[in-house]
Formats: structure tokens, C-alpha cells, sequence
């Protein structure tokens, strides 16, 4: 068959935490070897892993702008899950929602200005999203159900 191990490895996270990139060369997912999750990068031609977070927090759920050159990603190293930003080869990791709620399931828009994510901020999960760097939070959705997973449209911002 054609299919390639890319982790080699039973502490690979669930499906969530995986995102290939936009030229489809590499795979971001989470892995959990050393007792915490962190975000690594698998190109698909080799076995070289690169732990892009390296970190006592847990790091989950990596998303690739569409442009190839960011990651979005959720990180509790703030004590609480929150929407990260960094580069993709893991430099400039930047806080993007500070809320003291927890916020996940980080997704950019095709255009790459927006992140649209859940956050529990009024003790719920609802739909948000923010500029892809952080500033003019939107909410989206408002009611007494959870709501998460909001992926975007193609052809949409």
C-alpha cells in the first residue's frame, strides 16, 4: 500500500491535533513522548520529527495559516487553555486570546486575517473569532448549547 508512518509512534493525540500544511509537504500533530503534549512537524518524505513547542505545558490542535507560514495552536502554559500563535518552524510563540477562559479548536480563515475558535468565556463553549493577530474579538455564536469545531467555509475571509 501507499501509506507512510509519519510519527512511528502509539502516543500520537487524537485527529484533532493534526493539520497537514498547505502545500501538503508536512504534518503538524501532537505527540506526547516525554509525559506533556507538544506540536511537531513530520515531512512526508522523511523521518525527522521536530518538536516545534518543546515546553512543560501541553500544546494541541495545530492549525496552519494558509499561507504555510504561522501556526495557530492551543497551549494551557498560561495555566488555562489558550490560542497561540508561531511561526512554523516553532519561533515567536505569541498568546493570542489571554482570557482566563479556556479557548480551543483554533482554525484560520482561507484568506488567513481571521482565527475562528471556541471559548468558554461566559461558562459555555461558544464561537468566536479574532484578526490573525489577536485583536477584534467577535463573537459568533450566543446561546445555552456548546458550541465548538467551527471550521470556515472555502471562499470565505
Amino acid at each position: 500500500s501507499d501509506q507512510i508512518n509519519l510519527s512511528n509512534s502509539p502516543d500520537a493525540i487524537d485527529s484533532c491535533s493534526s493539520a497537514w500544511s498547505p502545500d501538503g509537504n508536512q504534518l503538524a500533530w501532537t505527540h506526547n513522548s516525554s509525559g506533556d503534549n507538544e506540536i511537531y512537524v513530520s515531512n512526508i518524505d522523511s523521518s525527522e520529527l521536530i518538536n516545534l513547542t518543546n515546553n512543560p505545558a501541553y500544546d494541541e490542535c495545530p492549525s496552519w495559516s494558509p499561507d504555510g507560514n504561522k501556526i495557530a495552536f492551543v497551549s494551557d502554559r498560561d495555566g488555562n487553555n489558550e490560542i497561540y500563535l508561531m511561526n512554523s518552524d516553532g519561533t515567536e510563540q505569541t498568546n493570542l486570546s489571554n482570557s482566563p477562559d479556556d479557548e480551543v479548536f483554533p482554525d484560520w480563515s482561507p484568506d488567513g486575517s481571521l482565527i475562528v475558535f471556541s471559548s468558554s468565556r461566559d461558562g459555555n463553549s461558544e464561537i468566536f473569532y479574532m484578526n490573525s493577530d489577536g485583536s477584534n474579538l467577535t463573537r459568533v455564536t450566543s446561546n445555552t448549547e456548546e458550541d465548538s469545531f467551527a471550521r470556515w467555509q472555502p471562499g470565505t475571509p
